[in-house]
């Protein structure tokens, strides 16, 4: 560990390969001393705000191993810290050495994979304890907001009430990140599957249109009433309702500016 934050390239590399090396024997072996060591050691380490980008890299390529284990073995209280650490980095207004933005924004969005998103999510659902599910929700905040976004606007519409509601919370509190994927959704013709006579969303898409407006009337600002305002000649009258409704809620002049257009 100490080499791997030498000053020479050639040594960290050496240090970096070794202890990767040395994460995944362990995993394979269920050897908990020597997984931890290194995962407190490095979560220490990472709390250094002068840390070069060169060293804070390789300390992240190490913790990346380990959160997908630690989410793995549903030892989550463990995860949050090491993630805020990253997202610490990306803060607006503190002064940090070059490249370690960089460096922290490839690592969450590296972190935050399909096989990652499932496990967590499956989190969110009916008889698991709140204080879990609230845990996940903040640990879900902190990983790429684009990419849960997307998986969430999928759980959003669970027959699982707690799936739901957990979802339809974070989404709410991702704001433009949400607008972002929701937009993305409302342009896929594969998302707005109708019956063929009436026009009308079936099911499935249906759920998944009306929590996506639901999510855009939560989020006042000028992008979420350009996407609403696109629904406004929906075939489907339970679309072209919810809308008026989100913009009614948003209850801003541009929205109303957007419900008297309705009216031509």
């Amino acid at each position: 560990l100490s080499q791997l934050y030498s000053e020479n390239v050639q040594t960290r590399n050496l240090a970096l390969n070794f202890l990767k090396a040395s994460l995944i024997q362990f995993v394979k072996e269920e050897t908990g001393f020597g997984f931890n060591y290194i995962m407190h050691r490095l979560s220490e380490k990472i709390k250094d705000r002068d840390l070069p980008a060169s060293i804070f890299k390789g300390c992240g390529e190490l913790l990346k191993i380990i959160l997908a284990e630690k989410i793995k073995r549903e030892e989550l209280k463990e995860v949050l810290p090491i993630l805020v650490e990253f997202n610490n980095r990306l803060s607006i207004g503190i002064l940090y050495p070059a490249g370690v933005n960089e460096v922290a924004s490839a690592f969450i969005q590296d972190a935050t994979d399909e096989p990652t998103l499932l496990s967590l999510t499956s989190h969110l659902k009916e008889g698991v304890p709140m204080v879990t599910i609230k845990l996940v929700e903040e640990i879900l905040e902190s990983m790429d907001k684009n990419k849960v976004a997307e998986r969430l606007l999928d759980t959003c519409s669970s027959s699982d009430r707690a799936t739901r509601m957990s979802s339809l919370r974070v989404l709410n509190r991702l704001g433009s990140h949400s607008v972002s994927a929701i937009s993305s959704l409302l342009s896929a013709e594969m998302n707005l599957a109708r019956e063929k006579e009436s026009g009308r969303l079936i099911d499935d898409a249906w759920y998944k249109i009306r929590n996506a407006i639901y999510i855009l009337g939560n989020a006042p600002d000028e992008e979420s009433i350009r996407v609403l305002s696109l629904l406004k000649n929906d075939p489907d009258v339970r679309v072209r309702m919810d809308v008026v409704k989100a913009l009614e809620k948003i209850g801003i002049a541009e929205s109303a500016n957007i419900l008297l257009a309705f009216l031509d």
